[in-house]
């Protein structure tokens, strides 16, 4: 990111969320983001997954800038090259565990779909429930299968927001220690949004954003 702005609204209701905001996070490095609620965290890493446009500056996802592609080039960048873990799981209840590690495959048109998915399933603990669907897993073993659906297709960068929020500890490590090995297996860069400074200091960095604004530790 390059200074980066991000304001809502208009006129005397804006709001600056986000104020000059320069860093980068290199494949291969693990990066927390740490900070209090309203601070900025996820609007940064909406930005940062090329789901939102800042209002002034620029984000590069390696090295191409992409405020000035269209909203299907966006898409496609975000489906090859990102992949997101969130607090909530956002798993497709229709669709089995081995099916919703499949979906982000099918969708680039990979080779060997069938392959990969048991491979991450094994990788991830998961291959017993590969036919289950998420109403019959535990909130663990759902983060676990969103893990696997968000290294399927080797992303270069991955951004997990929240991940273990809404776990227990034993299942929150689990989950991190999955996130790490796959950003290390896969050379990925992952940048990691987390409340809890544990998880914070077994990154290779932590980056503090108070009021919009980024310091590094």
């Amino acid at each position: 990111m390059e200074s980066v702005f991000r304001t809502y609204g208009q006129g005397q209701n804006t709001v600056t969320v986000l104020r000059s905001i320069n860093f980068d996070v290199m494949a291969g490095e693990i990066v927390s983001l740490v900070g209090k609620s309203g601070s900025g965290k996820s609007t940064l890493l909406h930005l940062a997954g090329i789901m939102d446009y800042p209002t002034a500056g620029e984000v590069y996802i390696e090295k191409k800038v992409t405020s000035n592609l269209a909203p299907k080039q966006r898409a496609e960048i975000r489906r090859n090259s990102i992949g997101f873990v969130f607090q909530f799981f956002h798993l497709l209840p229709q669709l089995s565990v081995f099916e919703n590690i499949s979906l982000p495959q099918l969708m680039k048109g990979a080779n060997n779909i069938e392959d990969r998915t048991n491979e991450l399933l094994e990788v991830v603990g998961m291959s017993s429930h590969a036919s289950r669907f998420p109403g019959e897993l535990s909130g663990g073993e759902m983060q676990r299968v969103a893990v696997a659906r968000a290294v399927a297709n080797k992303p270069r960068l991955i951004l997990a927001d929240e991940p273990t929020g809404n776990l227990d500890k034993d299942s929150g490590q689990v989950v991190l220690d999955l996130l790490m090995r796959s950003a290390r297996m896969y050379d990925s860069a992952l940048l990691l949004v987390t409340h809890d400074s544990e998880t914070a200091r077994l990154c290779d960095r932590v980056i503090t954003i108070e009021e919009g604004t980024l310091s590094a530790h």
